[in-house]
């Protein structure tokens, strides 16, 4: 499931996607096609160690995710995250000096499902790929934006500069019974999102896992739990904005049955939505996007 917001004035628009509970995540393949970044560094001999995972290679949310490097040349590092929906986010610390050895950690955030992390230990900072200044760059969440950020790393390579690249997968998930979001970090979001219209933005999303049963549109009781959090900032705090409902299923059956599943699942969400929050249905639009 994945929750779009555009502010509009004092309205907002979300737009909720929503998926089995087998959703294998990042739906145009922003993963794979980064599996092309090659490393040219290959004397630095530059190794990773990954502190925070279960044996099962899961993370919990709000759990701390440490990456530890240690090369045998000093170098200088920036990682990049790509979520389970492809949202790709580069991050970097001006601060560091070049070091052989050092940390990387951060708390790990929804959404729900396998999240990779590239880590680029390179000769020279890494300047064409952030605007001035900056430690973070939203790099995008399509292969268009993958591609361009691949030919970026080449260019880079191609000027002088050595990369060595080294990737790590895990799941993210959550304790036992517990919910991807919570009220206040949604409405955190939505407020953001407000707040950056006047920057000519205002667009945001909040991707997220609605569990369905196999094959089915109805919502599982760890699902209703996670819509009861969505539900309650809508008919809290924000009751003005209209609700776009996005369904969605996975790649296996024909065309034309994942179409029409998906939009029986966000018909589900609606009629959840209404029947427990007493949302308007004029608020809630289904909207079916296939496999």
């Amino acid at each position: 499931m994945e929750m779009r917001l555009t502010a509009l004035g004092m309205a907002a628009a979300f737009h909720l996607a929503c998926s089995q509970a087998a959703c294998a995540g990042d739906p145009v393949n922003v993963t794979d096609t980064l599996s092309a970044v090659a490393s040219n560094w290959k004397d630095a001999f530059m190794s990773l160690d990954i502190e925070g995972p279960t044996s099962e290679g899961e993370v919990n949310i709000d759990s701390p995710l440490a990456l530890r490097y240690e090369a045998s040349l000093p170098g200088y590092v920036c990682y990049l995250r790509v979520s389970s929906h492809g949202d790709m986010t580069l991050t970097r610390d001006l601060k560091s000096p070049a070091s052989s050895q050092g940390e990387i950690s951060y708390n790990i955030k929804p959404p729900l499902g396998t999240e990779l992390v590239v880590v680029f230990f390179s000769s020279a900072p890494l300047e064409p790929l952030f605007a001035q200044g900056e430690n973070t760059r939203a790099v995008g969440d399509d292969l268009p934006s993958a591609t361009a950020f691949i030919r970026q790393i080449s260019d880079i390579q191609a000027s002088g500069t050595k990369i060595a690249a080294r990737r790590y997968k895990y799941l993210v998930t959550t304790p036992p019974g517990g919910t991807e979001y919570t009220t206040r970090g949604i409405e955190f979001t939505i407020n953001n999102a407000r707040q950056s219209k006047a920057s000519g933005s205002g667009d945001a999303r909040i991707p997220s896992h609605i569990q369905f049963e196999f094959d089915s549109d109805k919502v599982t009781d760890q699902g209703k739990r996670d819509l009861d959090q969505f539900g309650d900032v809508m008919s809290r705090k924000v009751r003005d904005g209209a609700v776009v409902l996005e369904g969605h299923t996975d790649a296996m059956g024909p065309d034309d049955y994942n179409m029409t599943l998906s939009w029986r699942r966000a018909e589900a969400v609606k009629q959840y939505l209404s029947d427990s929050f007493g949302i308007s249905k004029e608020r809630l639009k289904a909207d079916g996007k296939g496999k």
